[in-house]
């Protein structure tokens, strides 16, 4: 839904505050010149549960496909594992947070 890009579309129903501490860790990706999105994908990619193996990615472009194949790929040596940990860190509140959908 476009929460961990850099632009999140204005009617996402997350709270304000955790569209904030989101692009925050845009921002901190950014920096590191990644992008949160990726980070993302290569760590539900990296650290499946022990219940569930799938993981479910929405694309909506080609180029989207070709990233999400290279995600895969650099996955298991993933140089980002740290800045993954660092975004999980200011998310943490927000851990396990779903919204109503569809919204009451």
């Amino acid at each position: 839904m476009g929460l961990l890009s850099p632009k999140y579309p204005d009617w996402h129903p997350a709270p304000e505050e955790l569209k904030q501490l989101a692009q925050k860790c845009v921002s901190l990706c950014a920096d590191n010149d990644t992008d949160l999105p990726n980070i993302a994908t290569k760590f539900a990619l990296r650290c499946p549960s022990k219940y569930l193996t799938a993981t479910v990615i929405g694309c909506s472009s080609p180029e989207q496909v070709k990233v999400a194949v290279k995600c895969l790929a650099q996955a298991e040596i993933d140089s980002n594992a740290s800045l993954a940990n660092k975004c999980q860190i200011i998310l943490n509140s927000y851990r396990n947070y779903s919204w109503p959908s569809p919204p009451e």
